[in-house]
C-alpha cells in the first residue's frame, strides 16, 4: 500500500503504542514522538484511518473512567506496518 512518509511515521508511533499499557495514541502523542504540527497529525491519521489501518475510539484510565478519545492500529493496519518494515525500525 502506498503512503506517505508522514502517514509511515504515524503507523510506526501506533504500532510502537501497541506495546505498551495504553494502545491508544492522541495527535499531542504524535506531536510529541515525531515534532509535527497537530494539523499534520490529524491529517495523516485520518488518512490510515480512511485506509483501514488505524481506528477512532475511547480509552480508559487506570479507575475504569471514559480517559478520552484517540486512535489505534486496526489488524490490517499492524499488518501493514510490519509489511512497510516499521516494525524493524
Amino acid at each position: 500500500m502506498k503512503l506517505t512518509a508522514t502517514e509511515k511515521r504515524v503507523l510506526r508511533v501506533l504500532l510502537e503504542q501497541l506495546r505498551r499499557e495504553s494502545n491508544v495514541c492522541t495527535f499531542l502523542t504524535f506531536e510529541g514522538k515525531l515534532g509535527i504540527t497537530r494539523r499534520a497529525a490529524k491529517i495523516a491519521v485520518r488518512k490510515l484511518a480512511r485506509k483501514g489501518l488505524a481506528e477512532h475510539g475511547p480509552y480508559w484510565n487506570e479507575d475504569g473512567m471514559l480517559g478520552g478519545t484517540g486512535y489505534f492500529l486496526t489488524v490490517k493496519g499492524t499488518t501493514e506496518a510490519h509489511l512497510q518494515g516499521l516494525a524493524n525500525e
